[in-house]
């Protein structure tokens, strides 16, 4: 059974811990509360370890490494999600997919180690950001679509209780700009070139075409 939380500030005084969980039993979401005894201010951080000590001790001891859970790697889970969908899309679906998670999602993120439960919408807006230096935003745009969706799975599998990419503002899709000769350019540019044009032979014809 894995084990998702949120920290939360329903009380004047206290930080409050929900967890989120589907019971094996009945099949129902579970969603108790618990107070850590910590004051709101400053304290965060130690709510959010608590959380982490939780979840652990609610994630099943023992389970292989290719079992799914909201404690493994994100890197992990985008690697296993390509298991998944190999037999549901097409080959250059798959192969367009694969280069885009193993090349960039992956790396990035097993450098951060965050864990599925634990990814954030910060987390993906700071690699869309990171992204945005090396590629267009129509190709960040395809990478957050990627994640989202993967997310989107791990939602339906109750891995993790929201989905953290809806919550991540997009870059603009980057605009092709076309820019084309004028008369007079287009006159001064053959001038130019006219003892560089290549002779085109057809074959099987006695004739040259010079362009």
């Amino acid at each position: 059974m894995s084990l998702c939380g949120t920290i939360y500030d329903y009380t004047s005084n206290d930080l409050n811990e929900r967890r989120n969980y589907r019971d094996a039993a009945t099949g129902k979401r579970r969603q108790p509360w618990i107070n850590t005894g910590l004051p709101v201010k400053g304290n965060k951080k130690k709510a959010e370890k608590m959380l982490d000590v939780l979840r652990r001790k609610y994630d099943a001891p023992g389970e292989s490494a290719g079992d799914l859970s909201g404690t493994m790697l994100f890197a992990d889970y985008m690697e296993h999600r390509l298991k998944i969908i190999k037999g549901s899309v097409e080959v250059t679906t798959y192969s367009n997919y694969t280069s885009n998670v193993l090349k960039k999602i992956v790396p990035y993120f097993r450098k951060k180690g965050v864990t599925l439960g634990g990814l954030q919408a910060k987390h993906l807006q700071a690699s869309c950001l990171h992204e945005l230096e090396h590629i267009s935003g129509t190709s960040v745009q395809k990478e957050h679509a990627n994640i989202h969706k993967a997310l989107k799975y791990a939602v339906q599998l109750d891995l993790i209780p929201s989905n953290p990419a809806d919550r991540v503002e997009r870059p603009k899709k980057t605009t092709a700009v076309s820019q084309y000769y004028s008369a007079k350019e287009m006159e001064q540019y053959l001038e130019l070139t006219k003892d560089r044009r290549p002779i085109i032979k057809i074959i099987g014809i006695p004739t040259e075409i010079v362009l």
